[in-house]
Parts: structure tokens; C-alpha cells; sequence
């Protein structure tokens, strides 16, 4: 078995050439030496070793950072520490793919180390050795302290991030100004996960005064169960925003009033709100969404699955979908405690809306007759419906 430090003697280039065929023998041996191999490496002799027999001795090393790294947390942050001080860059890459691959949590104090890696401040960050274009962080332990170093990683303007998961991470109404923060300075990150975190109507508001800052950029935000009740500043911030185009809202509790609020910011010509989610919202009363479809020219998809519209709620939609102005694509009506009497007006719709194609109205009661009648109105030549489902409640 050839030690680390032994095969470091090997590297010089006159013998390059013979480089390959020596790890193709002791390939075996390197696991059991690979922890010396490292300490004795710097970052460009671990990169040139991996230009002969690559694919092999990358697996060995991607194998030992799994050993190491699949321990407790804290042992996963020692390891990292000593990646920082030895500047190994390179490897340092590798454990962070396996920590995204769920081999172990970051953590907070993980986050910390790698930010400040190769004595450079956010260098990692910076150049996309620590999180890529699409970093997946969700359901770690971060907390707000976490997302509050993620923030200032996103004011850096060498910061690329486009996209970042943030699922259920521990964030709260105390980090939300330091992310509001963030979000007006960065010119990069586009799509934004924050379902699943306690962020409250203080965190919303000052989310949404970023919103309404002309230099953010998001374009899809994920707020899927975040605990909150009042949008108002939010709806007045859908009304000048001219980049968010997805927003998902579902499992808050928005009520009539909070649904009437996103209508009246939808009806404004500088909403781009194309695909907006509001499942599990507790609405009832759609009068003024209603309304709203037979104006907007953006808003090609809409969730209202789990809420009980009822057949007063479908027949407002239906009347909506008739309007030759509305452009919904993808509408979604599961469980909404609706039955054969808006049949009829939601055939009509069907027979005459010239955008509708994605139409879900399973865990309803249409009975017999109401599937009658909307089966009829799918034979009409001027239904574009290509995907229908209906399972009865």
C-alpha cells in the first residue's frame, strides 16, 4: 500500500505518464489512505490526481466524504472546519454534494463554516462552490440565524443564486427583514421556497415591501403554509410588481376577505400573476375572483382545490369562463362541496371557452345528471378540454 504522502512524491510531471497505471494497482489501497492523502494535498494535486483513472479514485473519495459525513452533525462540522482551514476548495465541494443529497443536516453552524471557507467571505457562495444556481437547503434545522447568513450571502452583488429552497427550515418573523433585505439588493434570485416556516403577517409584510421594490427579481414564491391571515400588503404589492408571475398560497387562512384583496390587485393591468395557488384557504364567497377572470389577460392557472365554493361558486366561475377575455388554461376544483345544480352552467362554459384544457372537479357530487351534462358539452366541437377529472365525493 502506497501512503498519501508516498504518492505524493509520484506526481512530479516527467512521470506523469506513468501516473495512471500506478492507481489502476493501488486503487483498492487509496480508501484506507485517502484521510492522509487529503492532509497531504493541496487543492491542485487532489484535481490532477483525479485527470488519471478519474472516475475511480472521485468514487473513493466521494465514498470516504460519505464515511465521514454521515455521523452526527457536529462531527460533519469538524470535518468541514478542517476542509476550511486546509483551503481544499475542491473536496470541500464534494461534502457539500452529499449534504444536499441528504447524507446529513447542515445546520446552522455547518452554513457558518463553509461561508467563510478559504479565508474569503462568502467566497464559496460566491462562486457556486458552496450552493449552485439551485441550492436545495429544505427541511434543515437553519433557523433564522441560518437564513439571516444566507441573506447576507444574497446583498453580495457576486452572488448567482437563482433559486433557493427553503421548505421548512425553522425561519420565523425575525429573520424576514434581513431576507426582505436581500431580496430588494440581490439581482439574481428568481425563485423563492419558504413553505412550511412560521412567517407570520409581520414577516409577509415585510416580504412584501421588497416585492414592491422595482430591483427584486423573484418571479416564483412558494408561501405554502406559512401562517398567514392578512395580505393586504402583499395584494398591494401584486399591483405594481411587474416579475412575480407564480405565487402559491395554500393552507393559510385568507378567508373572503383575504381572496378579495388578491382580486382586486388581479384586476390591475400591471399584475403578471400567471399561475397563482389558493388551495385550502377557507374561501367561500368568489364573487369578486369571479369577477376578476373575466378582466385579467395574465392569469392562465388557478388552485382553489379544498375550499367550498359550492355550486353559487361554480356558477360565478362558470360565468367567467364564458367571458371570451378569460384566459384560465388549468383550473382546479377538488373537493369545493359542489352538485348537479351548477352542471349546467359549467357545461355551457365548457362548450364555449376557447382556453380551458386542465379541469379538475374530483370529490364532488354531480350525480348522474351533472355528469350528463357535462359529458355532452365535451362532444362539442369547441370544448378544448384535454384533461378532465372527476372522481364523486
Amino acid at each position: 500500500m502506497i501512503p498519501g504522502a508516498q504518492m505524493l512524491q509520484l506526481i512530479p510531471q516527467p512521470f506523469v505518464q506513468d501516473m495512471g497505471s500506478i492507481l489502476d494497482v493501488h486503487i483498492r489501497d487509496l480508501k484506507s489512505t485517502i484521510t492522509e492523502l487529503v492532509t497531504n494535498c493541496d487543492d491542485y494535486q487532489l484535481f490532477q490526481l483525479t485527470k488519471f483513472d478519474g472516475d475511480s479514485l472521485q468514487q473513493v473519495i466521494e465514498e470516504e466524504v460519505e464515511d465521514h459525513f454521515s455521523g452526527q452533525e457536529s462531527c460533519a462540522e469538524d470535518s468541514l472546519q478542517a476542509l476550511k482551514e486546509k483551503n481544499c476548495r475542491w473536496l470541500l465541494k464534494l461534502a457539500l454534494k452529499k449534504w444536499r443529497s441528504g447524507v446529513s443536516q447542515i445546520g446552522v453552524n455547518g452554513i457558518n463554516v463553509c461561508m467563510q471557507a478559504s479565508n474569503q467571505q462568502l467566497s464559496l457562495l460566491q462562486d457556486g462552490m458552496l450552493l449552485p444556481s439551485s441550492p436545495e437547503l429544505s427541511h434543515n434545522n437553519l433557523g433564522d440565524s441560518g437564513v439571516k447568513l444566507l441573506s447576507d450571502a444574497l446583498r453580495n452583488p457576486d452572488c448567482k443564486i437563482q433559486k433557493l429552497e427553503l421548505d421548512d427550515v425553522g425561519l420565523t418573523e425575525t429573520c424576514a427583514e434581513d431576507l426582505a433585505s436581500a431580496l430588494s439588493a440581490n439581482q439574481s434570485l428568481t425563485d423563492l421556497n419558504l413553505n412550511d416556516n412560521k412567517l407570520g403577517d409581520s414577516g409577509l409584510k415585510l416580504l412584501s415591501v421588497a416585492l414592491r421594490n422595482a430591483t427584486c427579481k423573484i418571479r416564483k414564491l412558494k408561501l405554502d403554509n406559512v401562517g398567514v391571515t392578512d395580505i393586504k400588503d402583499l395584494a398591494s404589492a401584486l399591483s405594481t410588481n411587474r416579475s412575480l408571475t407564480y405565487l402559491n398560497l395554500n393552507d393559510n387562512k385568507l378567508e373572503n376577505s383575504g381572496v378579495k384583496l388578491l382580486s382586486a390587485a388581479l384586476r390591475n393591468t400591471t399584475c403578471k400573476i400567471r399561475k397563482l395557488k389558493l388551495d385550502n384557504v377557507g374561501v367561500t364567497d368568489i364573487k369578486d375572483l369571479a369577477s376578476a377572470l373575466s378582466t385579467n389577460q395574465s392569469l392562465i392557472s388557478l388552485n382553489l382545490n379544498d375550499n367550498k365554493l359550492g355550486d353559487s361558486g361554480v356558477n360565478l366561475l362558470s360565468t367567467a369562463l364564458r367571458n371570451q377575455n378569460c384566459k384560465i388554461q388549468k383550473l382546479g376544483l377538488y373537493h369545493n362541496y359542489f352538485t348537479y345544480r351548477c352542471a349546467k352552467d359549467l357545461a355551457s362554459a365548457l362548450s364555449t371557452n376557447r382556453s380551458l384544457m386542465n379541469l379538475n372537479l374530483n370529490n364532488n357530487n354531480l350525480g348522474d345528471s351533472g355528469v350528463k351534462l357535462l359529458s355532452a358539452a365535451l362532444r362539442n366541437p369547441h370544448c378544448k378540454i384535454q384533461k378532465l377529472g372527476y372522481v364523486s365525493d
